[in-house]
């Protein structure tokens, strides 16, 4: 893409050039904190977050000169392109599966990855124009590829939000694993391709400096979210295949050992009501699933269905409304007036004011202060 005035020109490559800086600042960073936190997601993260370095590249180079067709690294960003939604792809399976394994799903996503790569390396070897600048197949292999694309962006949020369902029955405090920055995240390439289609089909310059604008700024949300990031799964190894089948919901394949007696039921009842209202471990804001069944000497798939099956709960509303009990306590206690909302909050064993509010109003129909109000008046 170019312009007629040379002042445009530079500025154009200046933005390029920072997007390309910055892309290749997160590639550091991203590799950086796979070897900490969600490792294998991180990987693929880096691949995805490198990809794009690479197309800002080569799109610099091309705003300098024209001469970049047939160069190793044109070919490298053509043979690339097919990869950066594929490891996006791979990026959200990756955090939202504890136990994670290429399937043959993954094979088949790959195949027209594979097929491009031969196509382009036959076209670059034997010095024939690419496929996607040839006047004739560009259109088509542009259509293929946004639809492709499309595809892998919805499937990508399905999949995170089935997780946000899901790990309501491993955790009371979801707020910093929903990877709801990671379905935002998905507007990049969603940008990409909102950009590719002006490219491709109207030659609107205008929108593609305002998408890429929002891509510039998607990069600096991207690196804040990859930064404060939190470990998904962090439960031991022997932890994980059990958490494995709560997210999955596999409770069917241990159903015939779980078939209590109307006895064994009111037992099991009572062991966990008895060690909820005793030791109190709702009021300690890292409470799981795995952390609970541990205590009450339970697998953790097995507490998951009974609480899902008897109490008609999952994790994350039994735990809360317990939370919510003990805030009505404080509020209405005149030993703790000096306490502030956030401090009633911590003291119930919520993490943020937020998650606190919300619950709250959800279980009860007033907001906290209201309801401090309402029994300050009675």
């Amino acid at each position: 893409m170019s312009y007629n005035s040379s002042n445009i020109d530079i500025f154009f490559v200046i933005f390029l050039a920072t997007k390309f800086g910055i892309s290749l600042l997160l590639t550091a960073i991203t590799f950086t904190i796979s070897k900490k936190v969600n490792q294998k997601a991180n990987k693929w993260l880096t691949v995805f977050v490198f990809g794009l370095s690479l197309v800002f590249l080569v799109d610099i180079l091309g705003e300098l000169t024209n001469n970049t067709s047939h160069s190793v690294l044109f070919f490298c960003k053509e043979i690339i392109v097919f990869l950066i939604p594929i490891s996006i792809y791979l990026a959200v399976l990756s955090f939202v599966k504890p136990i994670r394994h290429l399937t043959r799903n993954d094979i088949i996503l790959c195949i027209p990855w594979i097929i491009d790569i031969i196509l382009k390396s036959f076209t670059f070897f034997s010095k024939q124009v690419f496929i996607t600048e040839n006047k004739l197949y560009q259109p088509w292999y542009d259509i293929f590829f946004i639809t492709f694309c499309i595809f892998i962006l919805i499937k990508s949020s399905w999949i995170i939000l089935k997780h946000q369902k899901s790990i309501k029955d491993l955790s009371a405090d979801v707020d910093r694993i929903d990877l709801k920055w990671l379905l935002y995240l998905l507007l990049a390439p969603a940008l990409l391709i909102f950009t590719e289609i002006i490219f491709s089909f109207s030659k609107s310059y205008t929108l593609i400096g305002i998408a890429d604008i929002i891509e510039f700024l998607l990069l600096f949300y991207m690196g804040y979210h990859m930064v404060l990031q939190k470990e998904i799964f962090p439960y031991k190894k022997t932890q994980l295949e059990n958490v494995d089948k709560v997210i999955k919901h596999q409770y069917q394949l241990d159903t015939e050992n779980w078939k209590l007696s109307p006895l064994e039921i009111e037992e099991t009842k009572s062991i966990i009501l008895q060690y909820i209202v005793e030791k109190q471990p709702y009021l300690e804001n890292n409470i799981t699933l795995p952390k609970l069944a541990s205590e009450l000497q339970m697998k953790s798939h097995f507490l998951s269905y009974f609480l899902n099956t008897h109490f008609h709960k999952n994790f994350y509303t039994f735990i809360n409304e317990y939370r919510v009990e003990e805030s009505k306590k404080i509020l209405i206690d005149p030993d703790k007036k000096h306490l502030n909302m956030l401090g009633i909050a911590f003291e119930s064993g919520f993490n943020s004011k937020t998650t606190f509010n919300t619950t709250f109003k959800k279980i009860t129909g007033l907001s906290p202060s209201d309801y401090r109000k309402l029994h300050a008046i009675n």
